[in-house]
C-alpha cells in the first residue's frame, strides 16, 4: 500500500470508515463502508461537463437531445463556466404548450433563448439557492422559493437536485422556464 492509500486509509479508520479492498482498482475499492455496512460511492463523473452529465440521465433526453443539436448550447454548457441549470425533465417538455416542441426544431435561436433561460452563472447545490431573485443567461429574471422539503424554481419544483458536472450544477426540474425572447 502506497503511503498516500495508507493516509487515506488511517484517516477513514479514525472516522469509523474502511475502504474495501478490490484487485480490480489496485487494492482500493470505489466505496467507503461504515460500520454499519453501509457503502458510499467514492468515484464518480463528477470530471464530466455539463452536457456530458445530461446525456447520461435518462429523464434529461430531451434536453440532452436540444443541447446536443446546438453547437452554441453545446460550447457555452462545455465552457468553463461554473453554471446551474434547471434542467426540465423528459416530462416537462411533453408539458409544454401545442407547437412549442415543433417551434424548438424549427427556430434554433428560439430554442437557444428558452434553454438560456434555464441557466444561471455560478454553481449552486439546492441549499444554497436562497428566497430570491435570480437573473438568467437570457430572458426575465425568475423567482426561487427555498423550503424545508422542496425548492420552487418559478412555477416548478426541483425533483433531483446537486447533479454535479466539473462545471457546475444540474437541478432537475419538473416545468421549463418559457419566456417570448422575439426573436
Amino acid at each position: 500500500m502506497s503511503s498516500d492509500r495508507s493516509d487515506r486509509a488511517a484517516f477513514l479508520k479514525t472516522a469509523g470508515l474502511s475502504l474495501l479492498a478490490l484487485p480490480a482498482f489496485g487494492g482500493m475499492a470505489p466505496r467507503i463502508v461504515s460500520p454499519r455496512g453501509i457503502g458510499i460511492n467514492v468515484i464518480s463523473d463528477h470530471n464530466r461537463n455539463i452536457p456530458e452529465k445530461l446525456a447520461r440521465i435518462p429523464d434529461l433526453s430531451t434536453l440532452a437531445g436540444y443541447v446536443m443539436g446546438n453547437s452554441s448550447l453545446y460550447a457555452l454548457l462545455e465552457g468553463a463556466g461554473p453554471y446551474t441549470v434547471f434542467a426540465p425533465s423528459n416530462e416537462a417538455f411533453a408539458a409544454l404548450p401545442a407547437g412549442t416542441l415543433n417551434r424548438f426544431s424549427k427556430d434554433p435561436a428560439y430554442l437557444q433563448a428558452i434553454i438560456e433561460r434555464n441557466i444561471i452563472n455560478g454553481a449552486y447545490k439546492r441549499k444554497m439557492l436562497v428566497t430570491g431573485t435570480y437573473t438568467p443567461l437570457a430572458g426575465p429574471s425568475f423567482r426561487i422559493l427555498q423550503e424545508e422539503a422542496e425548492t420552487h424554481v418559478a412555477h416548478g419544483i426541483i425533483l433531483r437536485p446537486n447533479i454535479g458536472a466539473a462545471n457546475g450544477f444540474i437541478q432537475l426540474t419538473s416545468k421549463v422556464l418559457l419566456w417570448n425572447p422575439g426573436v
